[in-house]
């Protein structure tokens, strides 16, 4: 097969990993209730929900945050401003909620944005950044998803200087009053007029994995994680979609600074089991912060070994906290090489072809050097894998994976 190296990774500088204000290192792991339910939250599904994870040993995988989308809220502020829970879905408050969820070992995230209103109607934070990042903190929620929300509020022809002077209110007011808040960006490309609605108001950008970074290089200085797509759907092809889009940004992946492509969909829609497997390999291998986004209380057997394969998980927080590459794409193959503390690296085989393949692909292909001594360990199939001759022969099933940890024997 003719080798299409798109980038190459030749040295690999162990960085200095360093705690940031909110402690969190690597990728945040959790569940988001936007996915699955909508606008359909209430506080028995939140502690449902965490009931659920705590019984099925989510937590134990990593599995931290339980985050309450869009729609938890009043439809009208309160005394001095403040926001208000709906007190129909949640009757007892965010507060008592927040204590319940750390009572199970979790951590309770809340949403809102940067526009008079959120994407659904409901009161948003602008210009009473601090007075809500307050409530938050007093509540104890340790997440924040702020969602930037322009066509709820005929706000598409803002600049890109207007969206990032609101973001920073936020993440200001965060710092300032309780910095071990995780602060999720949802911008979604506004600010750089990157998406196809803000083409049309602002001047249009053709994007290209060579400059797609200088279109989010601002984000690491302000969130713990930032959109770099609009919203994902559980279908395949929007997967591929999303999984093109980050070609050219891993750079701006760091320790507590990552990418994120949106939360996932394993389990939601039809997705078969191997684009289940392959979408959740990827995420893990592109350091994206894990967060799940279907009805946890009614999961099949085989998607929850797909979301607690620990081996995964451990590449996905791996604190070198290093985004995959691709390095090879050929005829619906497609490459990905992540590094990894210890001069070890994971790499992942995708075949977005509808056909199975079989492969035989050069070790050097995928970063191994001929006469290298290693040891190549398979983390689905759970075993190692024994090097021989200069090659690796497999087969791949349509739009699945084969993820290999490679470390020095």
């Amino acid at each position: 097969m003719k080798k299409k190296i798109r980038c190459s990774i030749l040295i690999i500088v162990l960085c200095v990993v360093t705690l940031k204000s909110n402690g969190q290192v690597t990728p945040p792991m959790g569940w988001n209730s936007w996915n699955k339910f909508r606008f359909n939250v209430s506080e028995n599904l939140i502690k449902e929900t965490a009931d659920a994870m705590k019984k099925q040993k989510l937590i134990d995988c990593g599995y931290r945050y339980i985050v309450i989308d869009d729609g938890w809220q009043s439809k009208s502020l309160g005394k001095d401003s403040l926001l208000l829970a709906d007190e129909k879905k949640f009757p007892n408050g965010i507060e008592s909620l927040v204590d319940y969820v750390n009572a199970l070992g979790f951590e309770l995230g809340i949403y809102s944005s940067p526009n008079k209103l959120t994407c659904g109607g409901y009161p948003g934070s602008l210009g009473l950044e601090r007075i809500h990042a307050k409530q938050f903190s007093d509540w104890g929620v340790k997440f924040v998803k702020y969602d930037y929300c322009p066509a709820r509020n005929k706000e598409k022809s803002n600049s890109g200087e207007l969206i990032l002077k609101r973001l920073k209110a936020m993440h200001n007011a965060l710092s300032d009053i309780d910095s071990s808040i995780v602060y999720a960006i949802c911008e979604k490309g506004w600010v750089s007029g990157q998406i196809p609605n803000a083409r049309s108001y602002r001047k249009q950008i053709k994007i290209t994995p060579q400059n797609r970074k200088e279109l989010f290089h601002w984000a690491p200085e302000l969130g713990t994680m930032w959109r770099t797509t609009n919203d994902i759907n559980p279908t395949w092809g929007k997967i591929m979609q999303i999984l093109d889009s980050q070609e050219g940004l891993a750079t701006l992946s760091g320790p507590d600074s990552f990418n994120d492509p949106d939360m996932l969909e394993v389990g939601n829609g039809k997705l078969t089991l191997s684009e289940n497997r392959s979408h959740f390999s990827l995420w893990c291998i592109l350091t994206a912060p894990l967060m799940l986004g279907s009805d946890v209380r009614n999961i099949p057997d085989e998607i929850l070994e797909i979301i607690t394969n620990k081996e995964l998980i451990d590449i996905n927080q791996d604190k070198l906290c290093k985004q995959a590459e691709k390095i090879y794409d050929e005829n619906g193959i497609e490459i990905f090489l992540k590094p990894l503390l210890n001069k070890e690296m994971a790499v992942c085989i995708l075949n977005r072809a509808d056909f199975a393949q079989d492969l035989m692909l050069k070790w050097e292909d995928l970063g191994v050097d001929e006469e290298e001594m290693i040891l190549v360990r398979d983390l689905w199939l759970h075993k190692n894998i024994k090097k021989e001759g200069k090659y690796i022969s497999t087969k791949i099933d349509a739009h699945d994976v084969m993820v290999l940890r490679i470390s020095k024997n």
